[in-house]
């Protein structure tokens, strides 16, 4: 199991010194990675309706620093040696997949080797407006925008309903050979989109034993989706969050609940997820950052290192 820890990208905590010290901590503390989310622009006005609230209304604070990923990766990964940087999730269809193929295969080489590239669709259309691009097209520009990375990335030509090029060179080479993909999202296409694209998942697992037999089905879909296509049954990297994202909301102390959060994640592990983020609430907390490492060291001493040790099996 790899975990990931807290880093303020975006919010009240997010500063150039205050990612270099989380960045630097989590990694000493012996989290796997940290996480950064994505969207070009923050619309003062928003159109589109939130998915994740009862009222449809979006809290986040968009009046604070929103760093951008990969520049972010880039200078991050120069002040550390192990700590791996995942997006979540990097919105493909809003970027021409030249672009992307140049910043990750440079990107790669910088860190050596530490960014999983996590794609998905995001829920805002105001995005897809702005930039004119159509938002029923944005599932078959993804699917698109995937193939013609690969082909990017091994510099051969791509003949696509969207990207149509024929052999360039691209180095540096990325250091990761296959470069690793990974798709975000719950739906069907998403599913099937994993099934035959992806390295990795990063869906919305619901918590508790339902969530977990619910993920546990849609994995067999995914490989059954496989099956049928003839892919190769490879291991899938799954992600899963815990703690919680929240807007103007309280740190997330999993140190009050101990038991529950081992048991969380050993359902986690056993349905089949690979990787879970700690979400300290680290973007949107008012407190000092230091409030937060502290709750992250407890996180590391008491569950990484419970998770790992040889009579959990980890």
């Amino acid at each position: 199991m790899k975990f990931g820890g807290p880093f303020p990208w975006q919010g009240r905590l997010a500063t150039p010194e205050n990612m270099i010290t989380a960045a630097k901590a989590v990694e000493r503390l012996g989290f796997d990675y940290v996480w950064m989310g994505d969207h070009l622009m923050l619309p003062k006005v928003l159109r589109t309706r939130y998915p994740y609230t009862a009222d449809g209304k979006n809290r986040a604070s968009w009046d604070r620093n929103f760093f951008e990923m990969v520049v972010t990766a880039a200078h991050v990964s120069a002040h550390t040696t192990t700590l791996r940087f995942h997006s979540n999730i990097m919105i493909l269809p809003l970027r021409t997949p030249f672009l992307v193929a140049r910043q990750l295969a440079s990107l790669d080489a910088l860190a050596k080797g530490r960014f999983t590239a996590v794609f998905g669709l995001s829920w805002m259309k105001d995005e897809y407006d702005a930039l004119g691009l159509p938002w029923s097209k944005r599932g078959a520009m993804m699917d698109d925008g995937i193939d013609a990375l690969r082909a990017l990335f091994a510099e051969e030509a791509h003949h696509g309903p969207y990207y149509d090029f024929e052999a360039s060179w691209l180095r540096p080479h990325p250091v990761q050979d296959p470069y690793p993909i990974w798709i975000g999202g719950d739906s069907n296409a998403a599913m099937r989109r994993v099934a035959l694209r992806g390295d990795g998942w990063a869906p919305h697992v619901a918590r508790g034993p339902e969530g977990c037999a619910r993920l546990k089905q849609r994995l067999s879909e995914i490989a059954q989706i496989r099956a049928k296509a003839g892919a190769p049954a490879a291991p899938l990297a799954v992600a899963a969050g815990i703690g919680e994202i929240l807007v103007n909301g309280p740190l997330t102390r999993f140190s009050e609940k101990r038991d529950y959060w081992l048991e969380e994640i050993a359902g986690l592990e056993e349905a089949g997820v690979t990787h879970v983020s700690a979400n300290f609430n680290e973007i949107n907390v008012d407190l000092p950052l230091q409030a937060v490492l502290d709750e992250a060291q407890w996180f590391a001493e008491e569950i990484i290192a419970k998770t790992r040790s040889p009579a959990s099996g980890g």
